[in-house]
């Protein structure tokens, strides 16, 4: 980032254990945000994410693996990035975290939901100045979902990443999210009767990939105490706050363009492109000091993965 650009005030949370992909042919012991991609934990990725954006303080969330992910953080050493792990007594979801964090009195801003799956180094700045400015119009909000446009034929896209986003055209508040992961068509004429009369403007996309980095108010604590315990913020969670009446406030989404890099490991074979990738981009994606050290270190967890099939699937990209 530019010499004396200002910090964005704004803590991300991650949770750690909440991975949730289909990994046949890798198997791996322990939390999935330290699975190696080239010799570099996931949440190594995560961390130089962070650094890139100017973020200064990171939240993580854990169960079992408080020990690992805590002594993976100390290696690392990220001087301008404040990281705090803490150990939860289960498994921990979106609702628990939110709500652990109230009760320990952090949650006293917004701040950035972060994936550890999720391999990139997109600029957040634009989003978030998005997000403030609609806070500073006191417009209701919950949060703003940041997508990235992905062609269909990409090889960092499976069937897991499909959805249908349908969106209102003048401030790009989500109307309808629906994953397409067993489905073959979007009903949505129904849908476009119901709110045409309310949206003069609406928006369908199927170009789209969810980057799961959300910038959340914390005003969302309110809603999910009084609704469902929600573990993401994706289908039900979305589309139960769009048909709900009693709901003022919504989510908005935010289209990330001048995408360097994008990958969300989702499943095998999106894990060994994007190590590939990884090799290639080496420039674009490890500049950090700290990343490029940890990187010449043997990581324990490296004996734990089995690779079986992987080479099988070269031919399949």
């Amino acid at each position: 980032m530019d010499k004396g650009k200002k910090t964005i005030d704004m803590q991300a949370v991650l949770i750690a254990e909440n991975f949730k992909s289909d990994f046949k042919q890798v198997q791996a012991k322990g939390p999935s945000c330290l699975m190696p991609c080239v010799n570099v934990p996931l949440l190594g990725y995560t961390i130089e994410f962070l650094i890139w954006n100017d973020i200064k303080r990171l939240v993580i969330f854990t169960c079992d693996y408080a020990k690992e992910v805590s002594k993976f953080v100390d290696e690392f050493k990220a001087e301008s990035l404040s990281i705090k792990v803490i150990k939860t007594s289960e498994v921990p979801t979106v609702t628990s975290v939110i709500k652990d964090l109230d009760a320990k009195d952090l949650l006293t801003e917004d701040f950035l939901l972060i994936n550890s799956h999720v391999v990139t180094n997109i600029n957040i700045h634009e989003a978030i100045k998005a997000h403030n400015k609609r806070k500073s119009k006191d417009v209701p909000m919950l949060m703003t979902k940041l997508f990235i446009r992905c062609p269909l034929e990409s090889k960092l896209r499976c069937r897991q990443d499909m959805l249908s986003l349908v969106s209102n055209n003048n401030d790009n508040q989500i109307l309808k999210y629906e994953s397409m992961v067993d489905k073959k068509r979007v009903k949505i004429n129904e849908f476009f009767e119901f709110k045409r009369s309310k949206h003069s403007s609406l928006n369908v996309r199927l170009d789209l990939l969810d980057c799961e980095v959300d910038i959340v108010n914390q005003n969302i604590l309110s809603v999910l105490e009084e609704f469902s315990n929600f573990e993401e913020f994706k289908d039900e969670f979305i589309n139960h706050i769009t048909s709900s009446e009693i709901i003022v406030d919504k989510i908005f989404m935010h289209e990330v363009t001048g995408v360097g890099y994008f990958s969300k490991i989702t499943n095998a074979q999106i894990y060994f492109q994007t190590c590939m990738d990884t090799i290639h981009n080496e420039n674009r994606l490890l500049k950090s000091n700290s990343l490029v050290e940890y990187q010449n270190l043997l990581l324990e967890q490296t004996d734990n993965i089995n690779y079986k099939g992987l080479n099988e699937k070269i031919g399949s990209f």
